[in-house]
């Protein structure tokens, strides 16, 4: 009899180490995936070098967030810089500085411009839903490796799965919401022409 009782301790002292790298591990697992995350999405949406010549056959479509002192910011799709102004558009437009007429598009004087943030179309919604499908999954898993609960008002291995796949999907759509938002390249004008030039030169060597 205490044979069998040594070898159910033993037993269950295997188990309970077992589950505590198994947890150690997702932990782990749930820390990383975050961090492969944002890599990916900044390496796949940040502003990458190409050609000017290259616009023309790959055209790159920008979303600008225009901010400027005492009044609401304004967004639109940009359309060209030019020496002393950004042009946007409500339509879907590819940026491009080979535009000559401005007539049909939204003017912004470098004078009234705080601030410039530029992205491209669709980041924040993917990184939202990649963020909140990494987060379901990382929950899910975990709440299921923790096991059933004992006692009366305990919990099964599938209710914690549902409940850690809940949680987790808000987490990572935070997660995700903030990478989406970090993605998104910032220009400094302060009503400053060479700020916007210094825009200019380096959205034409994206």
């Amino acid at each position: 009899m205490i044979r069998l009782l040594l070898q159910a301790d033993v037993s269950y002292g295997t188990t309970q180490l077992t589950l505590k790298i198994v947890m150690m591990k997702l932990l782990t697992l749930a820390c990383v995936l975050p961090v492969l995350f944002l890599q990916t999405v900044k390496s796949q949406d940040s502003l990458k070098e190409t050609k000017h010549q290259d616009s023309l056959i790959n055209p790159v479509f920008y979303m600008a967030y225009i901010y400027q002192p005492h009044r609401h910011s304004v967004k639109g799709y940009l359309v060209t810089i030019n020496d002393s102004s950004l042009y946007i558009s409500q339509n879907r437009m590819p940026l491009s500085f080979d535009n000559t007429n401005f007539s049909y598009f939204e003017k912004f004087d470098y004078s009234s411009i705080e601030k410039v943030k530029v992205r491209k179309p669709k980041v924040m919604g993917r990184s939202v839903i990649t963020g909140a499908i990494i987060g379901i999954v990382t929950g899910a898993i975990i709440g299921f490796a923790l096991g059933d609960d004992t006692g009366w008002f305990g919990f099964t291995a599938g209710e914690k799965a549902v409940v850690g796949g809940i949680i987790g999907g808000g987490v990572g759509s935070a997660v995700g919401a903030i990478v989406g938002n970090e993605s998104a390249k910032k220009f400094l004008i302060n009503g400053e022409w060479e700020s916007l030039q210094e825009m200019k030169i380096s959205l034409q060597n994206r």
